[in-house]
């Protein structure tokens, strides 16, 4: 993990708001999407049922298209 994962992951596992601010490739997309599959497969887990298609897991609002797609290649690439 990088140095931006270490600090920030625990934070928003206990679900506190973060902000960061680090350089290119420094890890910043993985240490928010990793924390946000961990809380939605422990609901899941917990409640013993799946999510239905018409529940809303997570809501992620980014200011670009390309940060977007950036996003979704991670969480893609992780599930």
């Amino acid at each position: 993990p990088t140095p931006v994962q270490v600090e920030t992951i625990p934070l928003f596992l206990g679900h506190k708001d973060v902000v960061v601010e680090a350089m290119t490739g420094s890890g910043k997309t993985l240490a928010f999407c990793l924390p946000i599959i961990e809380i939605l497969e422990r609901r899941i887990r917990q409640e013993r049922r799946p999510w239905h298609a018409q529940e809303i897991g997570a809501l992620i609002i980014v200011p670009t298209r390309e940060l977007a797609l950036q996003i979704e290649e991670c969480l893609s690439s992780i599930l």
